[in-house]
């Protein structure tokens, strides 16, 4: 196989790849093994014909583009090999060539990855600002322990008011006729949390459990239902026990809950441990942070329109994916914050053009520097990875036996090993 490369853009090559008329012929000869199993032609058993008559009754320039979509392949990548050039996007293919008996010639116009222009990347001189953990920071840490450790507490005779909890019954109705949505059971609601509409908590307050009410609201007009939004509707409550929430005592008892100790301050030395290793690794990032724009600053790269778009359709791709958790999709998320897709891509974009620099600048290193991703950094990913998701390491090999997916992980195992490199030769001052 011969390649012929030549830039007929800034970031844009053309190669003519002129393929051995004996490797076209292989491949018709392929492909007319595959489709003849499904042929029926008159006067020979199902899938028994020989290649001229299936070539005369499908026509040979079937078979022939058959064999093109799995040779063009082929042949385009191992040219990308010899070249050591990497697309950012599918070829535009021309066909110079596509006989059968004749070499198979084809050009193939491709957009690549540009160029970095690398500044100074070692000896950036760097701040690592490590905030001292104080008694006060330890309290406000058991307090949110406390408050995730708080019962709710039924209170004897109890009367609804601000801050107090109302477990209820509710549904709701708009000139009569109950509506999707309006309808609840069992809900625990804090009275002054603002959690529904305007108007309906207030109208609670002053009840006992037990006690029915019948509470007249008014939908806001700005409310992301919009079928709902500046109607009058009535809701029919009960009140089915009124209670407070209950927080635990911080002593020994509280410490012996929460973890294997004895005491609460024993407790709390592990406490200040743990938000020592916390602050330690907010530090690290923030320097990985600071690295990165220092990087930024020092390099020259013209950013392809698209490896933009690709990087604002993943991350409106993984919004979606977030929002369908949440059970949402993205036109009623839109539609809620007031927004189009329009608006959300143009928001999206200076941070995803400066992703995209951020990985070229790093790759660029990499290549640089020799640094390869080995299997022991797979491995190592793949054992974080299941620790994160709370899963097992199988699970996790078996989504990495994508193609795809595994060249993702790779990729960031590589850019991840680049900035490595560059945080180890910087000069970091500790404050």
């Amino acid at each position: 196989m011969k390649t012929n490369m030549e830039r007929i853009e800034k970031n844009k090559f053309q190669l003519e790849i002129e393929v051995p008329a004996e490797e076209l012929e292989r491949a018709v000869q392929k492909a007319y093994l595959k489709i003849r199993p499904k042929l029926n032609i008159p006067g020979f058993r199902k899938g028994k014909a020989p290649r001229n008559v299936v070539e005369m009754f499908i026509g040979r320039d079937v078979l022939v583009s058959e064999a093109l979509d799995e040779l063009v392949p082929e042949t385009y990548i191992k040219a990308l090999e010899q070249n050591d050039i990497e697309p950012i996007d599918q070829p535009e293919i021309d066909f110079v060539q596509a006989e059968m008996g004749k070499d198979l010639i084809y050009k193939a116009v491709v957009e690549v990855k540009p160029e970095v222009k690398l500044g100074e990347y070692k000896g950036l001189e760097l701040t690592k600002e490590v905030k001292e953990i104080t008694d006060e920071d330890v309290n406000k840490e058991l307090e949110y322990l406390r408050q995730f450790g708080a019962k709710n507490v039924s209170i004897e005779n109890g009367v609804l008011e601000n801050g107090l909890i109302a477990f209820i019954d509710y549904e709701g109705f708009i000139d009569g006729e109950p509506f999707e949505g309006g309808k609840g059971t069992n809900y625990t609601l804090t009275i002054g949390s603002n959690t529904f509409i305007p108007g309906f908590e207030e109208q609670l307050i002053g009840a006992k459990a037990g006690e029915e009410r019948e509470v007249k609201v008014t939908f806001p007009e700005d409310y992301k239902n919009e079928k709902l939004a500046g109607k009058d509707a009535v809701f029919k409550v009960l009140v089915k026990d009124v209670m407070e929430r209950k927080l635990p005592e911080l002593n020994d008892e509280f410490a012996k809950t929460m973890a294997d100790f004895e005491t609460l301050d024993e407790f709390k030395a592990e406490l200040r441990n743990k938000l020592v290793e916390r602050e330690e690794r907010f530090a690290e990032d923030r320097v990985r942070l600071q690295a990165l724009d220092k990087l930024l600053e020092t390099i020259e790269v013209e950013v392809p329109e698209k490896l933009i778009e690709r990087t604002i359709n993943q991350r409106i791709s993984d919004l979606e994916q977030r929002l369908k958790a949440d059970g949402l999709d993205l036109q009623t998320y839109l539609n809620i914050m007031k927004k189009t897709e329009e608006d959300l891509k143009k928001e999206y974009r200076d941070e995803s053009e400066k992703r995209v620099k951020v990985q070229l600048t790093l790759e660029t290193i990499a290549k640089k520097e020799g640094i390869k991703v080995e299997q022991e950094d797979i491995d190592k990913e793949i054992k974080r990875m299941a620790e994160a998701y709370n899963t097992n390491e199988d699970v996790v090999k078996s989504v990495l036996a994508n193609e795809d997916a595994k060249k993702t992980i790779m990729d960031d195992i590589l850019r991840d090993k680049a900035l490595d490199f560059v945080i180890q030769h910087a000069k970091i001052e500790t404050v």
